[in-house]
């Protein structure tokens, strides 16, 4: 059965009908206001929220193209390995060539790390794999580095 139907066989049907008519046009204005703001949203320029610029383009007044300087601090965080972004994708994000960019990085210090753990902990924890099982392969050494 519609609700309409139930509504209008109640015999407290005219108020019930009321009320839900109210409700519509609450619904429908609360729709309304949604939209606007929704739409608001859209076009909002927040001046309190700073947009970083990644790359900068230096104009040396030579002739070719400028010089682009990655901002170091954003390429730390890109390259922490908590982000796990490959370089190849970063460089392109950026709209640098990956050379540029792996050069960029040498320079400045920054290395690429795929986990926290240090090379002489590395050295030490394969040391010790090798004391308990010295028939173990290379291959299987590093196999079990990854585990």
């Amino acid at each position: 059965m519609h609700l309409l139907t139930v509504i209008e066989e109640d015999r407290l049907g005219s108020d019930l009908s009321d009320w839900l008519s109210l409700a519509a046009e609450l619904i429908g204005r609360l729709h309304a206001a949604l939209t606007c703001y929704r739409d608001s949203m859209r076009t909002r320029v927040d001046d309190t929220v700073g947009i970083p610029e990644p790359v900068t383009e230096i104009h040396t007044g030579l002739r070719g193209r400028p010089r682009k300087v990655v901002d170091v601090g954003i390429l730390e965080e890109a390259i922490s390995t908590s982000r796990q972004i490959h370089t190849t994708e970063l460089a392109r994000v950026l709209g640098i060539h990956r050379n540029t960019l792996c050069s960029y990085m040498k320079s400045h210090g920054i290395e690429r790390r795929y986990t926290k753990i240090t090379d002489m902990e590395l050295d030490n924890l394969v040391t010790a794999f090798k004391k308990r099982r010295p028939d173990v392969t290379h291959q299987r050494c590093c196999g079990h580095g990854y585990s």
